[in-house]
């Protein structure tokens, strides 16, 4: 489950979509707004109030059964008509719905409920309704045109360019007809076809300043086609020299660079017109938007400041000098602009729920729930207030059963989650609009919330994905649907969603430092650095995400660099996690007395943390200070007697101690306890190996496999054994039928590859295999490693250089097959024609193995892997060749 929930109602970012809607500049872009009318209610004091009301009611229900067809058809129309000009929408769809009952011919109705849908924001039922319509009733000009523009919206160019041409024959002097097909037609990419149309349209239309714009955009749109939709721009200026026109001119110039000097001459010309009522504030918003895209940030601030004191009462220019502040990391005068905003007309829901959602940014959420009860306060039926209470209450319940949870160890969060009063309250909130409403995209979202808080992270990610299916521009959706993804081990598809949320709004912070983690788990480390990196310069105190930078550098094999990276933190403000990495990279870097100091330091705060023990154990173990970490990993191993990786750990004590009899039980406690941890069943396999008792466990897993023949876990430890044992086509049986009963055994699947690639058999099946692995295991070495491998023994060697690179990339310092990857990518190198790169590979393999070796002499034992002739002889060779 995660630490927290995402938010719906962030601000948004950039700057050239700010200008569109007073709202969408900070907040998020709420849809059409819902009316819910509740019912009256009643209370039959006594019975003769129930007597009256009864009697009331069956004289209507004979009277009604009196009632011709036509006449209740026409009641029901008139009902509709009425709750219509009383903005009851709900109530206006039943009673159309009621005439369509008893007449589904009636065009009128149909076209009516189409109206009725698109203002409730349900785009796919207005969609069929103003279909019907025009089925029904292909002469209604202005149904066809709606349709027409629909058709547009849903990307079927073909039934809009037929509706513009019916458009056209209905009203041959109606411009908008012209205007439907020459849009149509360019949807269909034809766009010499659309100039005609186009041309006629202006005609009919007189020449007005938003036909003439249509024109020079349609030509501005085609390649090479600036030269043709200048004239008409100045044309438009000639005929309408007002601060819109200079401003759309102006927009235009911008677009070429050598020609900003023009453009800002323009801008300025715009802003000394007197502006129409329409275009009050547009051209301070398009001349800030020029200077902030071209860097000249203060003359681009200047503008939207003079902005609003031009206007004072503009919402739309606060909102989005706040939302430069914000982005730039001024939250004080960011927020102390929207709280202004929500002053100018105290009963305008939107500013309110601009600050609640600038305040949910800031993890305010109690301030942005009143916020959001302000909006209500404003506007008691807006929808977009009610649901974003509803998301802070999903928010609250949230963070109280997570904070529950650590008291109560017995209740995880979901189930806390699931009783909790705020996050039903919430859900509820949330189906009743989309009972009115199916197709309501921000519903959608705070429902994902809500089932996500619940731990049911299918039915979360459903959600989002309709909440941004529904509103493709709405990085908020794409975030939280990228973060579900994310936790159910979809990498590739969270990382496009998250990279689509930060496309939409940069300063979305949180999502860039989750898509570094994504990056970093696909091994993309570069990315994860660079992602990291730009979220550390918004919150420089935010210890994971430097852990996250230092470890992708690592894995660059940029060891200094990530100590540097680490040592940023200052000493009050190294917690466990910090000291942690510190002592890791230390140890990497050889530096055991540094490591010691810093894995000390994190006993101190958490003494029986096994992950800190066994790094210890690591550090200490040819050491005079052996003794001591022994008899720390003891005492943890007696003061939680039931800790799998603590008794695992005891275990290999004990082995290095040659207390065989305590290791082996050990090992085996170790697997009783955490049965479905595939290290506690491969370290008691490589028990049995180091001891020379192959034949005895694998008759004990052959028994078991008897009791329990479909378990994949049991046929791969057999396959282990039996690969350990030399009896590979053993092995080769018992890894196919792990992988027959579970078919995304992803460690089955990477050690047949590997088999079959170094034995030479089946090759095409072994590149079948270690591509379904590093699916599987995207950031995994040893999967790199195999599928390198494959490629290499196909003779597909550039390929095999890439993954095989990936894999010594992503390896532990440590790892023990580190130069075996080495000596695997130096053949590949060597086979791809690059000797050079070989040597170079060969050589850092050895200068490894060397500095490992002069340890061991200090120590008084040796080391000699298995790998270190096959690497030596083979860099004697290409150096004397």
């Amino acid at each position: 489950m995660w630490s927290s929930l995402p938010r719906s109602a962030e601000p948004r970012t950039k700057i050239h979509e700010l200008r569109t809607n007073a709202a969408v500049a900070i907040a998020l872009r709420t849809p059409s707004t819902v009316d819910h009318q509740e019912g009256p209610t009643m209370n039959l004091r006594n019975s003769n109030t129930a007597i009256r009301i009864a009697s009331a009611l069956l004289f209507a229900a004979l009277f009604l059964g009196c009632q011709s067809d036509e006449e209740k058809l026409a009641e029901f129309f008139a009902k509709a008509q009425q709750y219509e000009e009383e903005e009851k929408h709900q109530e206006a769809v039943i009673e159309f719905k009621n005439v369509l009952k008893i007449n589904p011919s009636h065009s009128e109705a149909h076209y009516a409920l189409a109206k009725v849908y698109l203002k409730l924001g349900r785009a796919r039922d207005a969609y069929w309704e103003m279909s019907e319509t025009v089925r029904l009733d292909s002469s209604n000009a202005e149904a066809v045109l709606s349709f027409g523009a629909l058709s547009l919206i849903a990307g079927d160019g073909e039934q809009a360019l037929s509706m513009g041409d019916l458009a056209i024959e209905n009203e041959p002097e109606n411009h908008q007809g012209y205007l439907l097909r020459a849009n149509s037609l360019q949807k269909l990419k034809r766009n010499e076809e659309a100039e005609e149309p186009y041309l006629r349209a202006l005609e009919l239309d007189e020449e007005s300043m938003d036909s003439i714009l249509i024109v020079a955009k349609y030509y501005a749109s085609l390649p090479g086609g600036r030269e043709k939709a200048e004239p008409w721009l100045w044309k438009g200026l000639e005929k309408y020299p007002n601060r819109g026109m200079r401003t759309n001119l102006a927009r235009f110039l911008s677009a070429d660079p050598k020609r900003f000097d023009e453009a800002e001459a323009m801008f300025k010309e715009a802003l000394a017109t007197e502006p129409r009522p329409d275009d009050h504030d547009k051209a301070f918003i398009n001349i800030a938007q020029f200077y902030l895209s071209n860097g000249r940030n203060e003359l681009g601030v200047k503008a939207l400041e003079d902005g609003t004191k031009e206007n004072p009462d503009s919402t739309e220019l606060h909102f989005i000098l706040a939302n430069y502040y914000r982005i730039n990391g001024n939250m004080e005068e960011a927020e102390r602009l929207i709280r202004h905003a929500s002053t100018i007309d105290p009963t305008d829901p939107t500013a309110f729920l601009v600050l609640s959602s600038f305040l949910g940014g800031k993890e305010d959420i109690e301030g942005a729930l009143q916020a959001a009860d302000d909006a209500l306060a404003a506007d008691s039926e807006n929808t977009d207030a009610k649901l974003r209470r509803a998301e802070l209450l999903v928010d609250i319940g949230f963070r109280e059963a997570t904070a529950a949870a650590e008291s109560v160890a017995a209740e995880p969060v979901n189930e806390l989650a699931k009783k909790s009063e705020s996050i039903n309250e919430g859900l509820k909130l949330a189906d009743e609009i989309l009972t009115a409403s199916p197709f309501h995209p921000q519903a959608e979202f705070v429902r994902g919330k809500a089932y996500l808080a619940r731990g049911d992270v299918a039915k979360g990610i459903e959600g989002f994905r309709a909440a941004a299916e529904g509103r493709p521009d709405w990085p908020q959706a794409h975030f939280a649907l990228g973060s579900a993804l994310a936790s159910m081990n979809e990498p590739r598809l969270a990382r496009v969603e998250i990279a689509r949320a930060l496309e939409l709004d940069p300063g979305l912070h949180q999502a860039r430092r989750i898509l570094a983690s994504i990056h970093q788990a696909l091994g993309e480390h570069e990315y994860a650095i660079e992602q990291g990196s730009r979220f550390l310069q918004f919150q420089p105190e935010h210890n994971e995400a430097r852990i996250l930078v230092a470890q992708s550098l690592i894995r660059l094999g940029k060891r200094e660099q990530a100590l540097r990276e680490l040592n940023k933190v200052p000493l009050d403000q190294q917690d466990i996690g910090v000291l942690f990495a510190l002592g890791r990279l230390n140890a990497s870097l050889g530096d055991s007395d540094a490591s010691r100091g810093y894995l000390l330091k994190v006993l101190e705060q958490s003494p029986n943390n096994e992950k800190v023990l066994r790094s210890l154990f690591r550090v200490d173990s040819d050491t005079e200070h052996y003794a001591k970490t022994r008899q720390r990993i003891l005492d943890a191993a007696a003061a939680l007697p039931d800790n799998g990786d603590l008794v695992q750990l005891e275990a290999m004590v004990k082995f290095i101690d040659r207390d065989l009899e305590g290791a082996e039980a050990g090992f085996k406690r170790s697997i009783e306890l955490k049965s479905n941890d595939i290290e506690m069943h491969q370290q008691l396999a490589r028990f049995y190996s180091l001891t020379g008792r192959t034949d005895e466990t694998i008759a004990t897993y052959k028994q078991a496999i008897e009791v329990k023949p479909n378990s994949a876990k049991l046929h791969h430890f057999l396959a282990l054994l039996y690969e350990a044992q030399g009896e590979r086509d053993k092995a080769q049986i018992s890894y196919e039928n792990a992988i027959k009963y579970d078919e995304n055994h992803a460690i089955a699947k990477n050690n047949l590859a590997y088999l079959l690639a170094d034995t030479g058999k089946d090759l095409d099946r072994a590149l079948d295999l270690a591509q379904d692995a590093k699916a599987l295991l995207p950031n995994d070495a040893n999967a790199a490693d195999t599928l390198g491998w494959v490629l290499y023994k196909r003779g597909v060697n550039g390929a095999a250089v890439g993954y095989l690179k990936e894999s010594i990339e992503i390896a532990e310092a440590d790892d023990p097959a580190l130069g075996v990857m080495r000596h695997h990518l130096a053949l590949a190198y060597e086979a791809d024609g690059n000797k050079a790169r070989a040597a170079e590979v060969l050589r850092a393999a050895i200068d490894d193995l060397d500095q490992r070796q002069r340890a061991a002499q200090k120590q008084d034992r040796s080391f000699h892997p298995p790998w270190e002739g096959d690497v030596r002889s083979m860099l004697e060779r290409l150096s004397t060749s």
